[in-house]
């Protein structure tokens, strides 16, 4: 199957110089994200939480001792790949040298203000998100990126200061479960230009 990438604009390349950040919208239609967010919601879940709160968790499906390729084996897409290269300027972006993983938040759910410790850049592509106006939604240091199913942000999660807002609680909300599902590819390069 395709993934169905045809790539980044470049205006996406000038976000990322500018502030090491880059929202690129609609760029997975909800039909395609919402078959991905189906294909592995089987798998295996863990509770992750954040170490500075273990209250706050939330369920997350790692790749790294399955085999499996989400998201039609985007993270094997050469065009994909050469596409982040583009937009970040980092080289040798390469499937052995990264982490795959999906999160699935639900009413309720928060992650705080942090930085991670591994990784030159982060791919989130937004497969489920939450109605406007209940929450959930990405920050990067004091600016919200509000993320719609099929958006993609790449950014710098190393050196940028990132989070996501409460998932507002409603009947309607707890009765679907999870409310927002992403699927993250964390990258370590080869160089940087």
């Amino acid at each position: 199957m395709s993934s169905g990438f045809s790539g980044f604009p470049e205006q996406a390349r000038r976000d990322w110089a500018h502030r090491r950040w880059a929202k690129v919208d609609g760029v997975f239609d909800r039909d395609t994200c919402a078959r991905w967010d189906a294909g592995v919601r089987g798998l295996p879940t863990r509770d992750t939480y954040y170490p500075a709160n273990p209250n706050l968790r939330w369920q997350q499906t790692s790749f790294e001792q399955l085999d499996v390729d989400p998201c039609d084996g985007l993270l094997h897409d050469s065009g994909f790949l050469a596409a982040i290269e583009r937009v970040t300027g980092l080289q040798g972006l390469a499937p052995e040298r990264s982490m795959t993983w999906i999160n699935r938040y639900a009413p309720g759910d928060e992650v705080p203000a942090h930085r991670d410790h591994f990784g030159d850049v982060q791919v989130l592509v937004c497969l489920r998100a939450p109605e406007p106006g209940q929450g959930g939604q990405t920050y990067i240091g004091d600016t919200e990126v509000s993320l719609a199913t099929g958006d993609v942000l790449i950014w710098h999660a190393r050196v940028l200061e990132h989070g996501m807002t409460r998932i507002a609680t409603s009947a309607a909300a707890d009765a679907a479960g999870a409310c927002r599902v992403v699927c993250v590819f964390r990258f370590k390069a080869e160089s940087v230009r």
